[in-house]
């Protein structure tokens, strides 16, 4: 039997033009699949928003699912007939994918490897498992988060995930499965590539273009962007466009 998903986003408000429409496909993929989909919106947060994807998954490991995905509101599934609980066949406690880049804690892009295998991590899409390790990984990330935030250097949350792995925090290596190539589970640029085959991550785009390309892909319409996208099958009677006013 395939392990239980749930999946998370997070948004707070003044993003929700575009996060809606992340999250209507991202709700209509996991309908698909009878993955339970949690869409959380607020304002009240400790640190940065980009940190608070810690804390919900954290929260929401107790909600009974295997795994918990998470997936940032500049993303959206572009493969209907992947499913995700078929990356968590190893029984990891943490699966993401692998690229060749990934950022420090001074938000500079570098190249990273270990053990010969690209390990350059990028937050915006990971799955966690129901375990006692996950918990104690994610109380140490989010602390290392708020310690961080009390000096200049704290500005990627992935930053801290990145130096977790490096140096192998709470065996962290041991308990993950790297996706590799990235591109499978996150949209990957490494060395002068674009490719997406299951989830587009829109990073460093501008809100009018995310807002464009999501509401393309509500329509089930190859959104136009240079990105590679050889498994797009979105289907466009499966999405309900939200009322992005409310």
């Amino acid at each position: 039997m395939l392990p239980s998903v749930t999946v998370v986003m997070f948004n707070t408000s003044n993003i929700q033009s575009y996060a809606s429409l992340a999250a209507s496909i991202n709700r209509r993929y996991c309908e698909t699949h009878n993955y339970r989909f949690i869409h959380e919106i607020y304002d009240n947060v400790e640190l940065e928003p980009s940190h608070e994807k810690v804390k919900v998954m954290r929260r929401h490991l107790d909600d009974g699912s295997d795994y918990v995905c998470w997936i940032d509101s500049d993303a959206c599934f572009i493969d209907f007939t992947s499913k995700l609980a078929d990356f968590c066949q190893s029984g990891k406690d943490l699966v993401i994918a692998g690229h060749d880049f990934g950022f420090d804690l001074m938000g500079e892009r570098l190249r990273y490897r270990v053990n010969g295998s690209p390990c350059g991590l990028n937050g915006g899409v990971m799955l966690v498992r129901n375990s006692a390790w996950t918990r104690i990984f994610l109380d140490e990330w989010w602390q290392r988060c708020v310690r961080g935030d009390k000096i200049p250097t704290s500005f990627w949350e992935q930053g801290h995930l990145q130096n977790m792995f490096l140096f192998n925090t709470l065996n962290i290596q041991q308990h993950t499965d790297l996706v590799v190539p990235g591109s499978r589970l996150n949209r990957c640029d490494d060395n002068h590539t674009n490719i997406c085959e299951f989830i587009l991550h829109l990073w460093g785009t501008s809100t009018e273009v995310r807002q464009q390309i999501f509401g393309q892909i509500a329509q089930g319409i190859h959104p136009d962007v240079t990105t590679e996208m050889p498994f797009f099958n979105v289907i466009s009677s499966l999405i309900v466009l939200p009322n992005v006013s409310d």
